[in-house]
């Protein structure tokens, strides 16, 4: 996937909020589970302060795992799933264009590399 559809993404899903997981060609266990709370994004990077052991070059994305849950609303195990930003996230990938991700009950998950 190219630089702007990464950087288009990676602003969606800061504006909704929604927490993920990424991978990368060099790692490809995904990372700790994370926000992104300070936008900083480059046209071939996401600079520090937006990912943990960032800053992180679009081209190295793996796979990305963007999570319909909020983490700290689980409840004795039971996870309660955020839908408002959920939908409002998967409405906004329209937007970015034809990009290769599956959606599943609890997260979507975007590739790099196909």
């Amino acid at each position: 996937m190219n630089n702007t559809k990464w950087r288009e993404l990676f602003c969606r899903i800061a504006a909704t909020g929604l927490w993920f997981k990424v991978s990368t060609i060099w790692n490809v266990e995904s990372s700790i589970l994370q926000k992104i709370t300070q936008a900083h994004f480059e046209k071939e990077f996401i600079g520090d302060g937006c990912l943990v052991g960032g800053p992180l070059f679009y081209k190295e994305i793996f796979q990305l795992r963007v999570l319909r849950y909020q983490p700290e609303s689980k409840i004795n195990e039971k996870v309660e799933y955020d839908d408002v930003r959920w939908q409002s996230f998967l409405a906004s990938l329209d937007e970015v264009g034809e990009i290769p991700v599956t959606i599943h009950r609890s997260e979507a998950v975007i590739q790099g590399y196909r």
